[in-house]
């Protein structure tokens, strides 16, 4: 009897040690998929975070003299996918995204009244908008071509202007 108490008691143990390692592994891979790199996000890790008028967390302009939307970016954070690396670009380059006006025709909705697409940023109205993604994705990879924001708004005019039609 004694025997078979030392063998339940092993088994016990190694048990135990298994669900630990399986734990650390599974904190280990949570942890790993919610670290965001330097690279990725290193705008919103450096930038002092304040609080916007609808209660979410943003990540100030560091040149507001340069744009005409002033208010914070949302923490890209608050995003998964597609949505958060816009909003993380928006952080990025503002003076791109201020540079275009927004062809979801927000600005003239008295709901929005927004300024430029950046405007879309600093609420929740861009996660929820494809024209305001759209835009962000296009005035990201235009930045990448070496495009200025003005040559960025004049391709984006004139992308919109033949979809107008």
């Amino acid at each position: 009897m004694a025997k078979k108490k030392s063998n339940e008691s092993g088994t016990q143990t190694k048990l135990m040690i298994l669900a630990g390692i399986a734990f650390a592994l599974m904190v280990g891979y949570l942890v790993a998929q919610n670290t965001t790199t330097p690279e990725t996000h290193a705008n919103s890790a450096e930038r002092e975070m304040v609080t916007t008028s609808d209660g979410y967390k943003g990540i100030p302009h560091t040149n507001t003299e340069r744009l005409i939307e002033t208010r914070p970016i949302l923490m890209p954070e608050y995003f998964d996918g597609r949505v958060r690396q816009i909003y993380q670009w928006a952080t990025e380059i503002p003076e791109a995204f201020d540079a275009l006006y927004c062809y979801c025709r927000c600005k003239e909705n008295p709901k929005f009244n927004h300024k430029t697409l950046l405007t879309c940023f600093t609420d929740m109205h861009a996660a929820n908008c494809g024209v305001c993604l759209d835009e962000g994705q296009m005035a990201h990879e235009l930045t990448q071509m070496g495009k200025t924001p003005a040559e960025i708004r004049m391709e984006v005019d004139n992308y919109y202007a033949k979809r107008s039609h």
